[in-house]
């Protein structure tokens, strides 16, 4: 009753950035709820990247989250 709800997944993967050998991966997840009384979408996403190279190892991975408001009027 307070609206429909959406559901997202994805991921993705690179190789070779630049000549370096690099390689990334990375998955998300995302939720959009709308609330049809007051024409508001609330979302909130995630994504964690993971990169490595074939001379250094693992890098530092990345983990990032988003979230608001959207309102139409």
């Amino acid at each position: 009753p307070i609206g429909k709800t959406a559901f997202s997944i994805d991921f993705g993967r690179g190789d070779n950035f630049e000549d370096s050998g690099s390689r990334l991966w990375t998955i998300g997840v995302g939720f959009v709820q709308k609330i049809d009384r007051s024409a508001t979408e609330l979302y909130v996403g995630y994504r964690f990247h993971h990169a490595y190279t074939r001379t250094t190892g693992a890098l530092d991975s990345i983990h990032a989250i988003m979230t608001g408001a959207r309102v139409k009027f």
